[in-house]
Formats: structure tokens, C-alpha cells, sequence
């Protein structure tokens, strides 16, 4: 049976982010052994920590000031030997067939609804029953408890994921997902991996595999789901510098845009939902008559 492996990271999930994004990349076994060879070769470069394996994160490689520190993997780099570093790895993600995936939500966007309105869009179950009271007509919305997210617009993009994840799949290629350690989110996010599997209405969802997490620091894929959802987030802020923007370049050349959730297309995703409240009131009416 065929399978593919996709790695994602989010960027965006801290206080006051003004973009929320889940992305990461998609390839075959073969594809992602060759990558992690090249990817492992580059990281040679970096100076070794006493019981640490080399490891990338783009936060710390593109903040400059912090290679001050005698504790950073780049401490004394001159600008050239980071230049040639970052080459190494942007040249990996494009060398090989493993294909961008995820998106991003505009969170000023996401905050201006109601909490029943972000619940419900981040994954709770509406519930619309009606009643008569003699000649009055009332109609009752009541979400499940314990069901959304209203304080993590991550739960609106996760889904977008799973969905360009699994859109790859062809006849019975499963899918097996692999997400960096984030204790706060991952309880919440298998539920809703389990979800939408049941009820996204895609043929291929049968054919989604394990969603696990890992230290990122054992998977290069996550590291390069890092560095991609870095660069995307810097971009959609804009908070570039001149290696950012060549980072973007070479990021981009697979595909260059990413789908960024507004407040147009969350007013559409609401609407769609609620429809379900009309298809209730029109039941408590056909039940009357």
C-alpha cells in the first residue's frame, strides 16, 4: 500500500499573534529519507551542544541578537557561513518531491465574533431544537459542553491541514500526519482529527493514518514545517529582512501563496454551519402543521 507522511508546525499561537498558521509538508517514505540525509548534512554545520543533537529552529536562527549568546548553534557566524547554511536548507526542501501544505486565519478577524460564534467554529456541535409554547414559537441553540475552542483560532486552521493532507491521497494511499510537541494543544487537536475524519465528507478520509507528535528535534521534517510556517508568518506580518525574503523566495517556488482565512471567508464558513439551525426550525414547523 502506498504512503505518504506529512510533518506541520504552527506559528502564531502566542498572545497577541496577528496571524495564526498550521503548515508543514507532504512526501513519500523515499521521498523523505533523501531528505533527511541532505537535511542531517547541513546541520553538521552547527556547533554541537554538550548532549543535544544538532537541530534547527527558525526563530533562533533568524534572530540575530541571540548568537551573542555562547549557548547558540551559531555563535561567531559571520553572515557568510549563515548565508551558505540556510542554502544547504532551503535547497533540501526544494530538491525534493515533498509538496507545501496548511494555511493561515487573520485572528483580529477570528476575535470579532461572538464566543458562541467561535466555538462554533472550532469545532462545536450546534444543536437547534424547537418548541410552542401555545401560539408562541421558540427556537433554542445550544451547543455541546466542553466542545470548541473560542481562545485558539489554531482549531479553524488545523482543519484547512488535514485537508490539503489528505487531499494528496490517491486510491488507498494512506496518510500519516506528524506534528511538533505542543502539550497545550495536541489533547484538542486529536479530537478534532478524529472529526473530521468522520464527518468532513471527503472519500479519502478513510484513508488517514496515525497523527502523532514529536520532538522536532528527532524529525527534520518538522524542522523545515518550522522554518516555512516562520518565514509565512514574518511575510503575512511584514517583519522581513533581506534573508527572510530570500528564504521566501525559495519557499515559495512550489506554491506560491497560501490560503489566509478572513473575515469574508469566516462569515461564509458560519453561514454554512448554521444552516443546520434552519433546517431545524423548518422541522419544529412541518411538526406543528
Amino acid at each position: 500500500m502506498a504512503v505518504l507522511h506529512a510533518y506541520g508546525d504552527d506559528s502564531g499561537t502566542h498572545q497577541d499573534a496577528r496571524f495564526c498558521l498550521v503548515l508543514g509538508y507532504i512526501g513519500s517514505p523515499r521521498q523523505w529519507k533523501l531528505f533527511e540525509r541532505d537535511w542531517w548534512a547541513a546541520l553538521t554545520m552547527l556547533r554541537k551542544r554538550e548532549g543535544k543533537k544538532p537541530e534547527f529552529h527558525a526563530v533562533e536562527f533568524f534572530q540575530r541578537p541571540s548568537w551573542q549568546s555562547r549557548e547558540s548553534p551559531y555563535y561567531g557566524w559571520t553572515e557568510a557561513k549563515a548565508d551558505t547554511f540556510l542554502n544547504r536548507l532551503l535547497d533540501t526542501i526544494h530538491r525534493y518531491c515533498v509538496a507545501p501544505i496548511g494555511g493561515a486565519t487573520k485572528t483580529e478577524d477570528f476575535f470579532r465574533y461572538s464566543e458562541f460564534q467561535r466555538r462554533l467554529l472550532t469545532g462545536a456541535a450546534i444543536i437547534t431544537t424547537t418548541h410552542w409554547h401555545g401560539d408562541q414559537f421558540e427556537v433554542v441553540d445550544k451547543l455541546l459542553e466542553h466542545q470548541g475552542s473560542p481562545n485558539r483560532p489554531y482549531f479553524i486552521v488545523f482543519p484547512g491541514f488535514l485537508f490539503e493532507a489528505i487531499q494528496k491521497s490517491v486510491g488507498d494511499c494512506q496518510v500519516h500526519l506528524t506534528l511538533d510537541r505542543q502539550p497545550a494543544l495536541e489533547a484538542k487537536a486529536g479530537e478534532v482529527f478524529d472529526t473530521f475524519k468522520k464527518h468532513c465528507g471527503l472519500p479519502q478520509a478513510a484513508n488517514f493514518g496515525d497523527l502523532i507528535y514529536a520532538e522536532s528535534q528527532k524529525k527534520p521534517g518538522l524542522q523545515a514545517a518550522d522554518l516555512y510556517a516562520y518565514v509565512w508568518y514574518r511575510k503575512l506580518t511584514g517583519n522581513m529582512t533581506d534573508q527572510l525574503s530570500k528564504a521566501f523566495r525559495v519557499l515559495t517556488k512550489k506554491k506560491p501563496t497560501i490560503p489566509v482565512q478572513d473575515k469574508d471567508y469566516l462569515d461564509n464558513l458560519l453561514a454554512h454551519m448554521t444552516e443546520s439551525r434552519a433546517a431545524g426550525i423548518r422541522k419544529g414547523f412541518s411538526a406543528r402543521s
